[in-house]
């Protein structure tokens, strides 16, 4: 994934805003910066990696911080090919086995902090959440549940209905219901002319593009939210204690979901540029789940191959070898 300009949503951050976050959180000497140094990025990085040495014996108030900066830090992008994008991704990595990021209580608390430090020094931008939930999501297991909390967030402020009092793991339900309540803003010119395509270009272009994108994210972030849940393999979360059914998605939220999808894609303006064309096979993408979800029952992750099962007990008659296997789009937005 590569840092994009889409309207007023943009991916990425600069090396003055990991400063700022380090003298914010008195880390200045591990996000230090070498005069006239041509690759500050891995500079930072080094500093880090001797930080990283004693992590064993701290207090989880110095975790926080540390976490914002090493996320933060991901989100650089450097002129050309950037060889040290691996080694940022190992050292969140690294940093991960360390620390406790799965139990709930300690999940909320790093994602509170990481979302005050962001918007701290204004990196909090949605598609810069979108982006580092990807990243996280394939960094680790255990920085699963970090990634699914930074995606109920951004549903979260973009569909009224759907509040969050505490980030963790919510039952796909949840997302059902706020749909039905507030539905989404639908960028589209609603005017009597009977020329759709000119009514459409006459809207103001600027606007109409931050409508497209906010859309394009929050369908990329439930996209996002289905792969984890239901594709991805959570053995590990199961057996640290997290419930079977925040991995399930059932058969009416199914139907719902179903509904709401294909009502939008009706809505939708058509698909003469980049962005409506994104925003239509998205919406296509999540119409297929919702509608194979739909038709087979309630589904269950089938964690040792990735693959979407059938798990209804209200189908007597369903064959219990019935597969279904979707395979999910990579992000596009990015």
């Amino acid at each position: 994934m590569q840092p994009v300009e889409l309207g007023s949503e943009s991916i990425g951050c600069t090396p003055a805003q990991i400063r700022l976050l380090a003298d914010r959180n008195n880390l200045p000497k591990h996000a230090r910066f070498v005069s006239g140094a041509r690759n500050l990025v891995k500079e930072v990085t080094q500093n880090f990696q001797g930080l990283l040495k004693g992590i064993r014996h701290w207090e989880y108030e110095q975790v926080h911080p540390v976490v914002a900066e090493l996320c933060l830090l991901l989100l650089v992008e450097e002129a050309g090919v950037d060889v040290d994008r691996k080694k940022r991704c190992s050292l969140l990595f690294r940093f991960l086995q360390f620390i406790d990021s799965v139990e709930p209580m300690r999940v909320h608390y790093l994602v509170l902090h990481l979302l005050a430090e962001f918007e701290a020094v204004e990196a909090d931008h949605d598609a810069n959440l979108l982006h580092l939930a990807h990243a996280l999501s394939k960094c680790s297991w255990r920085g699963r549940p970090l990634a699914v909390c930074l995606l109920w967030e951004l549903l979260r402020r973009r569909l009224p209905s759907l509040e969050i009092t505490m980030h963790r793991y919510r039952e796909l339900g949840e997302l059902a219901m706020a749909l039905s309540m507030h539905p989404p803003v639908v960028p589209n010119a609603d005017t009597d002319d009977e020329d759709e395509s000119a009514s459409f270009s006459s809207k103001d272009d600027e606007k109409l593009e931050v409508e497209m994108v906010s859309l394009l994210i929050l369908l990329e972030a439930i996209e996002q939210l289905l792969y984890l849940l239901l594709f991805g393999e959570n053995d590990e979360l199961i057996q640290a204690g997290y419930p079977e059914h925040f991995f399930h998605l059932s058969r009416p939220a199914a139907e719902c979901l179903y509904d709401w999808s294909l009502e939008l894609g009706m809505l939708l303006p058509p698909p003469d540029n980049e962005l409506a064309e994104k925003l239509s096979r998205s919406v296509d993408n999540l119409a297929n789940i919702f509608f194979n979800c739909k038709m087979l029952g309630s589904t269950k992750n089938n964690r040792s191959k990735g693959e979407l099962f059938i798990d209804d007990d209200e189908e007597e008659d369903q064959e219990p070898e019935t597969q279904l296997i979707l395979k999910p789009r990579p992000l596009r937005i990015a």
